[in-house]
């Protein structure tokens, strides 16, 4: 009873699943959604992503040399990311091995749409690991760890990504809403906690960091 109103929600999950899977049948739109979900929510992509970020952090400080409060608020959003990340993704593994739901394509191929099954090649070896979905949890602590850095224009655009790429994932075929709705929460819960309650951590690291750099 517990799984049909939290996970399958009364069979809407299915059901919105369906009308979001079959949203369109341009291959060229599902080729684009999958290469966004695959350059921007993928966790393979974080060493790309943690770099590009470092560099505009490395820019920003120097450009804000003598300003205390910014220098340390970059920083500081680093190492949060770095802690939320391997937190998020030990959490969310844990789950996903202990629940071991299987993804749409692998619970019932009625379901799937033949075109994106053709875009998407499904790899039959992760079938049941769709909760959390793994690029919501991505995105979604990527995100919140870095939005205290961010200006408005970017905090709507991380917004909009993790709305993008949660909903790309079900018009993939990779997971139900339900596995995307949870895996936002869970991240934006565990990242927002963890910058709450180790601010006084990641100021020391703060502070040790800014010293090698030489930044008073």
């Amino acid at each position: 009873m517990s799984k049909d109103a939290l996970y399958d929600w009364l069979g809407y999950n299915q059901s919105i699943f369906h009308h979001t899977h079959h949203f369109t049948d341009n291959k060229t739109a599902l080729s684009v959604l999958k290469l966004l979900t695959d350059s921007v929510g993928d966790y393979k992509m974080f060493p790309i992503h943690f770099l590009i970020l470092l560099v505009a952090i490395f820019f920003l400080l120097r450009k804000n040399h003598s300003d205390r409060n910014s220098s340390t608020l970059y920083i500081k959003s680093a190492l949060t990311l770095v802690v939320s990340m391997i937190i998020v993704f030990f959490a969310g593994w844990v789950l996903k091995e202990t629940l071991s739901f299987a993804r749409p394509y692998c619970r019932d191929t009625t379901l799937i749409n033949r075109l994106v099954a053709e875009v998407m090649n499904y790899d039959h070896s992760s079938c049941f690991s769709s909760t959390p979905s793994g690029h919501s949890l991505y995105i979604t602590t990527f995100v919140i760890s870095i939005w205290s850095i961010l200006n408005k224009p970017l905090r709507i655009t991380g917004i909009g990504l993790i709305f993008l790429i949660s909903l790309s994932r079900v018009a993939l075929g990779m997971h139900f809403p339900a596995d995307v709705v949870y895996g936002v929460l869970m991240a934006a819960t565990i990242t927002i906690g963890i910058k709450f309650f180790a601010d006084n951590i990641l100021t020391e690291y703060t502070k040790r960091i800014k010293s090698k750099l030489g930044i008073n």
